[in-house]
């Protein structure tokens, strides 16, 4: 199992509301090795149950396996940090190798919240399009000129995603099998 490692670069009792919360983040591959690129598309998420608040974490990946992710404190209290390895590099290139990212079939779920108000949409990957009234996400060196996109949500801002979940069942199983492959050619 490929795994992450999170720690925050600031001391917790000294975060107040309205900094920037810095979190680093290291990716290890199957067998414990640290990653040695980056290129892995990550969302993160900071939360606050109790009173519903979330935030997504803006990602910048430092190309060599790990990454900085930066939240806004907007509350005041505790709040939880969760990030998740949605396709390591591997398969972010096997996916911008073997399909038409314009094409309908590769589509994802997202999920908009506030702590009050929830809004799904739909999300796809583009390259080389012109798109308004849309939520951008980029990551150049996992995605390079392609952007992954969802539909706007009707009362929340960009900034309120949430969770995103492919539509597609069989997609990680081809992805883990390319990441095997890649990490047996590497190894030899």
């Amino acid at each position: 199992m490929n795994t992450i490692r999170l720690y925050l670069r600031h001391q917790k009792n000294k975060i107040k509301k309205g900094d920037f919360v810095e979190v680093v983040l290291e990716a290890f591959d199957n067998y414990g090795y640290r990653r040695p690129r980056g290129g892995d598309l990550i969302v993160a998420v900071m939360a606050n149950e109790l009173s519903h608040q979330r935030t997504a974490g803006r990602v910048f990946d430092h190309g060599n396996g790990s990454y900085s992710i930066y939240f806004y404190a907007a509350w005041t209290g505790k709040a939880s940090i969760s990030a998740t390895l949605m396709y390591h590099r591997e398969g972010a290139l096997l996916l911008n190798h073997q399909y038409d990212y314009e094409s309908t079939h590769l589509k994802w779920g997202a999920k908009f919240t506030d702590g009050k108000i929830e809004q799904f949409t739909d999300c796809t990957v583009i390259s080389d399009w012109i798109w308004k009234d849309v939520c951008e996400f980029i990551n150049p060196v996992s995605l390079g000129k392609t952007s992954f996109v969802c539909e706007k949500p009707g009362k929340l801002p960009c900034e309120s995603l949430t969770e995103i979940g492919h539509q597609l069942d069989n997609m990680n199983k081809i992805v883990d099998e390319e990441i095997g492959r890649a990490s047996c050619r590497e190894r030899v």
